[in-house]
């Protein structure tokens, strides 16, 4: 049902669009033919032959001797000129890029058309049929250049949008960046806005309605892109929805031979060097305690009154990044071959990342406390700035640092609101939902701080955190005939990782972390028909959906304020608690109170163009 609703608008798209032009992610070849004295040659056929696939465009030249073939897929193409009195004019290896015109003026010689001239046409061509300015990066330099894992801020494996940086510019992070390293997520072209940028997908935008030009949270693979030109001044009418630039992405297609990879990308801190500053800092710690056992042993009944420094250890660094792809023609042994015909490519790749957590020490209840015993925070009596004695007028003697009062106890005397102290810090404990969240609280684990040790006595044990991004992609593409052309195409990605660099209390009271999961769908349909030599439909129907949520690690179903007793209330992610401090700036860690989240961007776009050479 959606496919046939997509490309319903499609349909609708193309009747309407007349002979506007439309995004692509093809390329185009225009030029003209002349005969050796500079007259135009008009009538002349003009074919261009894929040398990887055998894709054939055809189309003649105008009565000025002008040819136009337009939405041709990406790469390199053998082009044949052919005309009565002259000799064949063939053109070898001429370059077609993605968002570009290539510019191919042809001189025919006068001979028999059984002679033929060829030409290795291969070195890049000027721009000289459109005003845009860009940069093309191409299949060679996306498989050549290095890119690193986990080092955009937003995204864990290789990011394609790293090589936008290639083109003059180009500016990141941009004003509003929430992370360091953001400048891939937050690139700006032009001098235009954050998210300002309009980003292509095999010819469809893939605009989001939460986050703009988000893509470098939901791109595919690295594996599965062939190509891709950003546009950055003077797009012509048929780009949108920027203040900047373009970013036009085309992903791989098969070819009549079959093509594959295989790859790993492996980290380890086994195998990366010590940094300079822990070399250092541990240098300095080994002389000091090579000074204390020397002192120690001088000194037996006189011990140095210290610890030994601790000596830091390199930081965990254990990435894996692995998948492969395949492309080629279509085969079924003795049923089916797709040569010239039928292609397809598929890629996957998987990303993991066990990395090491930065648990903060934090303080909660004692075992004293949990039975309402705050005993240990009475201090001595509070005076006033003229050091008098401050007196609670419900009882009339001195108030105490640290002392806690009973809330049912207040009262007014002598004009002023008062409470009554609890007997040495006793606070019974008769709530059932008091007794109820004491228990998911964890007991205190270490030393602690303060007065009676009360303060900085937990650290979480866990230290690890699981991100896994899975990427799949999958493109088919069939020459129906000389005239029609289709392609359809799928990629997504699954992105698990923990918000955050802590894990301060294990779940359900994790404060201030919450697991974050996407799921991204890009779909992709074209269809090319060739009406006449000198007329071209094109329509390209995609949707996207991005699937966004983010739950506290502690969402797993229940009611937690039924769970806890909490009359009234519903909810399901745990409540949140929070304290402030005493008079000793104890600071009890709060806990709970995440919120739970879902976005479900949705998009279907689809837009088609008629391309004449008149």
């Amino acid at each position: 049902m959606k496919f046939l609703l997509a490309f319903a608008v499609g349909i609708l798209c193309l009747l309407s669009a007349g002979t506007a032009l439309a995004q692509s992610d093809r390329g185009s070849i225009a030029g003209s033919v002349l005969d050796s004295s500079g007259a135009a040659v008009a009538g002349a056929s003009v074919v261009v032959r894929g040398t990887a696939t055998g894709n054939v465009y055809k189309t003649v030249t105008t009565n000025d001797g002008v040819y136009r073939i337009a939405d041709i897929a990406i790469g390199r193409y053998d082009v044949t000129v052919d005309f009565q009195g002259f000799k064949s004019s063939v053109q070898k290896g001429v370059l077609v890029q993605i968002n570009t015109v290539t510019a191919l003026n042809i001189t025919l010689e006068p001979g028999s058309t059984n002679e033929q001239v060829t030409v290795q046409a291969d070195a890049p061509k000027i721009e000289t049929e459109s005003s845009d300015l860009g940069t093309v990066v191409s299949n060679k330099q996306i498989e050549d250049l290095p890119l690193a894992l986990n080092s955009t801020g937003q995204s864990f494996v290789r990011s394609p949008e790293t090589f936008v940086f290639l083109t003059p510019g180009t500016t990141g992070p941009g004003t509003n960046s929430d992370h360091a390293s953001a400048g891939i997520f937050e690139s700006k072209l032009s001098g235009g806005q954050n998210f300002g940028t309009e980003i292509l997908l095999d010819g469809v935008s893939v605009q989001r309605s939460d986050s703009g030009a988000a893509f470098d949270q939901t791109a595919p693979t690295v594996e599965a892109l062939t190509e891709f030109k950003v546009t950055t001044s003077t797009p012509s009418a048929q780009f949108g929805h920027t203040s900047g630039g373009i970013e036009s992405f085309t992903t791989k297609s098969g070819t009549n031979n079959y093509h594959g990879s295989v790859f790993e990308l492996f980290r380890n801190e086994a195998l990366d060097a010590t940094p300079w500053s822990i070399d250092f800092q541990n240098g300095l710690a080994r002389y000091d305690n090579a000074q204390i056992a020397a002192w120690n042993a001088a000194n037996p009944g006189n011990p140095f009154p210290g610890s030994p420094e601790t000596i830091t250890k390199k930081p965990r660094d254990r990435q894996n990044d692995f998948g492969g792809s395949l492309g080629g023609p279509v085969r079924i042994p003795h049923v089916y071959n797709g040569t010239d015909k039928t292609f397809f490519f598929f890629a996957w790749e998987q990303y993991r990342n066990r990395r090491s957590l930065q648990n903060d020490i934090i303080t909660l209840p004692t075992d004293a406390e949990r039975h309402g015993d705050f005993s240990a925070l009475l201090g001595p009596g509070l005076v006033d700035a003229n050091n008098n004695p401050i007196i609670n007028p419900c009882n009339g003697q001195q108030v105490l640092q640290g002392q806690i009062f009973d809330p049912s106890t207040t009262q007014v005397v002598g004009g002023q609101t008062c409470r009554l102290p609890f007997a040495n810090n006793q606070v019974p404990v008769t709530s059932k939902v008091a007794q109820k969240v004491l228990s998911y609280l964890p007991p205190a684990n270490r030393g602690g701080a303060g007065p009676g040790g009360i303060a900085n006595d937990y650290l979480n044990p866990t230290s690890l955190d699981h991100v896994l991004t899975t990427q799949t992609s999958f493109r088919i593409d069939e020459n129906l005939t000389q005239k029609s052309k289709l392609f359809f195409s799928y990629h997504s990605r699954e992105q698990y990782f923990l918000n955050g660099n802590a894990f301060d209390l294990p779940a359900p009271l994790t404060p201030g972390n919450y697991n974050n999961y996407y799921f991204t769908h890009y779909l992709r349909f074209g269809w090319d028909f060739v009406a006449s030599p000198s007329l071209l439909n094109h329509l390209t129907v995609g949707l996207n959906r991005v699937y966004t949520g983010a739950n506290p690690p502690g969402f797993n179903g229940s009611n937690w304020d039924s769970v806890l007793g909490i009359s009234g209330a519903s909810g399901k992610v745990f409540p949140g608690f929070a304290f402030n401090g005493a008079q000793y700036s104890i600071g009890y860690s709060g806990f709970g109170g995440q919120n739970y989240t879902i976005q479900i961007p949705n998009a279907l776009a689809g837009c088609g163009k008629m391309d004449s050479a008149t």
